[in-house]
């Protein structure tokens, strides 16, 4: 698929969507939406950085997919919501947008509205204990020398009842500060991508599966989010696959992007009953 065809897609779907959040209806009818905007915002954000070269849309893009993911959350709160399963931490890569384009705002905000108590229904437990590492990293500057963060690690390793996982292989790999053994965990990280990638490739039919499928086997957001939390205690200058320069140079954005979402409210705050 071309990928200016395929941004175009994307953006009319994204415009869709948006419209159809302008209802005034219960968060928990509008969580599956939310996830498929966060998901376009991020794919869209990738079409321009590959097809314009314009990394600021592509931080612009990113930033929206996390106040997609923070406007869920919000909600869901004030809503007292608690048994959707797009509340699991794992259910949305909104906090490695958030990650790769360096704004510490969304990355505490979606931290700390998200639930941290694992539910079965929400997230398999593996997902769960990997995704709380992350979001700990994220906001804890010297948690890698926390007891805590051990605990997760063994409670991860045991939750995958034997499996082998290059997630887990990260994690004990930074949790070591070891970076040959991060290095090694990352590229075997992005060769199981790329692997996934090519079994995906020629089983996708749907357009909107495609249109999100291409620019996101271009670009692996969960990598560069590791590049970013690590690159002060252990900078790697090396080329990773599915990991440009462009993307990595990106933070911090410091320019203001209109948060569609705060417009969405005072729209529906307007209609309300």
């Amino acid at each position: 698929m071309d990928l200016r065809y395929v941004q175009a897609l994307l953006v009319g779907d994204t415009r869709q969507k948006m419209a159809s959040l302008a209802t005034v209806a219960p968060i928990a009818h509008k969580a599956q939406t939310l996830r498929d905007l966060s998901r376009l915002f991020q794919a869209v954000g990738i079409c321009r950085l590959l097809v314009d070269a314009d990394p600021a849309r592509f931080g612009e893009n990113l930033i929206r997919s996390a106040q997609a993911r923070r406007y869920f959350l919000r909600h869901a709160q004030d809503g007292h919501l608690v048994d959707s399963q797009f509340l699991g931490l794992s259910r949305s890569d909104a906090i490695f947008d958030a990650l790769v384009v360096g704004h510490q705002g969304l990355v505490h905000d979606i931290t700390s509205l998200s639930l941290e108590q694992w539910n079965a229904g929400r997230d398999y437990e593996d997902d769960f204990c990997y995704y709380l590492i992350v979001h700990r990293l994220a906001t804890r500057p010297g948690f890698r020398g926390e007891r805590e963060y051990l605990e997760l690690i063994a409670r991860f390793e045991k939750a995958l009842q034997g499996q082998v996982s290059a997630r887990l292989r990260l994690c004990k790999a930074h949790q070591a500060a070891d970076v040959q053994a991060f290095r090694e965990a990352l590229e075997w990280l992005l060769e199981i991508r790329r692997m996934r990638i090519e079994e995906q490739r020629v089983g996708i039919t749907e357009y909107t599966a495609q249109a999100l499928f291409w620019p996101q086997s271009f670009v692996c957001m969960e990598a560069l989010a590791w590049l970013a939390l690590v690159e002060e205690e252990m900078p790697l200058d090396d080329d990773f696959l599915y990991c440009p320069r462009e993307a990595r140079e990106l933070r911090p954005v410091t320019a203001e992007v209109e948060d569609f979402f705060v417009s969405l409210d005072q729209a529906l705050d307007g209609i309300a009953p």
